[in-house]
């Protein structure tokens, strides 16, 4: 199969099993609901019921929300203290990772949609994965200590360097070096996951390094798939952005949170794309245990 098939593929799929995208839209929502409103709090006690207030509920003024920020910083601070965030971001990152489990176990058995269906693939492969996802930010964290290792030695050998055309083009390089290797982590560890639903393999250490060899033996292919789903993400993103920044600024702000949660589901799609696509192509070249 090829990876336009293994495309198309995969966005049948994601789209047949929509009842995953609404789930895990909703737990993003209720999860930024339960982040926001503490701002929406604070914002609503600086404005109350004068005409700036009025003025903000009708429209966007970014000129007040950028004076908002650097008056109310310490009401900010004291309503999002770090370890808030550190907890809620951990469970946010396992909450996601079940879910991964029950998209990927479906996408696998290509077995009609029921809630039973998705949380018992969810629970069977949550372990696993998250095993996976501790091994992954192993080499995440290996990837950042290069990064400042390499940054600390550019910025000494340069420190003295009026070549401000070379400096720029060093950092340039070093970000998109990392991006890169970011990237490729994230699509080993897609395979990763896949290869333990499809495999049912239980040895994780062992799981990852079969995922490194598979994307290897078939780079063509594995890359130009993943950077295929990637590019069609980062259309939507300019796309969001574009229509944020021409057309909502002088909007209701109503408009702006439809919006706004509009491109969080297309988020969670290109999301489950990857998974659908990805499963699509590993199955044709490596056949499923029967």
């Amino acid at each position: 199969m090829s990876m336009w098939k293994s495309f198309g593929k995969g966005n049948c799929q994601t789209r047949r099993y929509w009842q995953v995208l609404l789930i895990i839209f909703l737990f993003n929502l209720v999860v930024a609901l339960l982040l926001t409103f503490p701002f929406w709090n604070i914002l609503g006690e600086s404005v109350g019921y004068s005409l700036a207030g009025k003025e903000i509920a009708s429209e966007l003024n970014m000129k007040y929300l950028t004076d908002f920020f650097i008056n109310e910083q310490p009401s900010l601070t004291a309503s999002y203290p770090m370890p808030l965030l550190l907890g809620v971001g951990i469970i946010y990152l396992l909450l996601n990772t079940f879910f991964a489990g029950g998209a990927i176990g479906l996408f696998h058995r290509e077995e009609r949609f029921t809630l039973e269906s998705f949380f018992r693939e969810s629970g069977r492969w949550f372990w696993r994965f998250l095993r996976l996802l501790l091994i992954s930010l192993v080499f995440i964290a290996v990837i950042f200590l290069i990064n400042s290792l390499w940054k600390g030695i550019a910025g000494s050998a340069l420190e003295e360097s009026a070549h401000e055309p070379l400096i720029f083009w060093m950092k340039i390089i070093r970000y998109a070096g990392i991006g890169f290797f970011l990237l490729f982590i994230n699509m080993v560890f897609d395979y990763a996951k896949i290869t333990a639903v499809v495999s049912d393999e239980r040895r994780m250490i062992r799981t990852a390094l079969r995922s490194f060899g598979f994307v290897f033996s078939h780079p063509g292919r594995t890359m130009g798939l993943y950077y295929m789903v990637a590019i069609v993400g980062a259309i939507l993103l300019a796309l969001y952005l574009s229509v944020s920044y021409w057309v909502l600024p002088a909007t209701i702000i109503v408009l702006t949170l439809i919006w706004q949660q509009l491109y969080s589901v297309a988020r969670v799609w290109v999301r489950l794309l990857f998974f659908s696509s990805q499963m699509a192509l590993y199955k044709t070249i490596v056949p499923a245990k029967r």
